[in-house]
């Protein structure tokens, strides 16, 4: 692609299935990919985002089942709705160190059946609903130092079922309905003071699950049945 393209509009090659590689010229001035751009590029392996790339947009990489590693440029402030979903074959995010991305928006790595771990960056303030939903062999999910996180909405992490390891920053105050359901590898997960609110059913099926809690007890604004699977929980938790 040209050095000089500075957008690829909505769709235009998606649905090319005999792409396999997309090469941008040195210097791309590129710096947003669109909407459905490469959605259903089934045997789309190998593409490097240009460092210009400040946007990327719904469904943008959807379905491109043979896509195995992707980075995100630190310019990148925005990754749309299902952007990598169904991605089935990617095994490895990075998001380059500098990020700019503030949110990883809904679905966006929905059903990234081989994806085994990721480093959110810092800036990141909400997990939007499903945006790891079935990923099956996520196994460890890290937030990096400094981490701004303040929500995981609903369903983020329902049916991770190899997640072992996430600790949550002490900046989250939310956490949606059913955020972990089926996260049955998980084995302790520590709910800081700071945490206002928590949606129902967040931890069912977690069937290996130790909650540690830094209060004495539920507050009022947590939903009644926010631990409905009746996981042992440890109160006035002290690390």
């Amino acid at each position: 692609i040209p050095e000089g393209v500075m957008s690829l509009k909505e769709a235009v090659f998606s649905g090319c299935g005999s792409l396999t590689t997309v090469v941008f010229e040195e210097n791309s001035a590129l710096y947003t990919i669109q909407d459905r751009v490469f959605e259903e590029c089934r045997n789309l392996q190998n593409i490097e985002i240009p460092n210009s790339v400040t946007s990327i947009g719904n469904r943008a990489f959807f379905n491109c089942r043979n896509l195995t590693t992707i980075t995100i440029p630190k310019k990148v402030v925005g990754i749309g709705i299902e952007a990598f979903s169904d991605c089935v074959g990617l095994k490895e995010v990075i998001f380059e160190e500098g990020s700019k991305l503030t949110s990883i928006c809904q679905s966006t790595f929905k059903g990234c059946q081989k994806l085994k771990k990721i480093i959110i960056p810092s800036g990141v303030k909400e997990i939007d609903k499903l945006a790891f939903f079935m990923c099956s062999n996520l196994e460890e999910v890290i937030f990096e130092e400094d981490s701004q996180l303040t929500i995981i909405n609903t369903q983020a992490f329902q049916g991770c079922t190899s997640l072992e390891n996430i600790s949550l920053p002490n900046t989250l105050t939310n956490i949606g309905n059913s955020a972990f359901n089926s996260c049955s590898s998980l084995t302790k997960i520590i709910l800081s003071k700071n945490i206002k609110n928590i949606g129902k059913g967040v931890f069912n099926r977690c069937t290996n699950l130790t909650i540690y809690c830094e209060i004495e007890s539920a507050i009022d604004s947590w939903n009644k049945d926010w631990n409905e699977s009746n996981c042992p929980v440890v109160w006035n938790y002290n690390e």
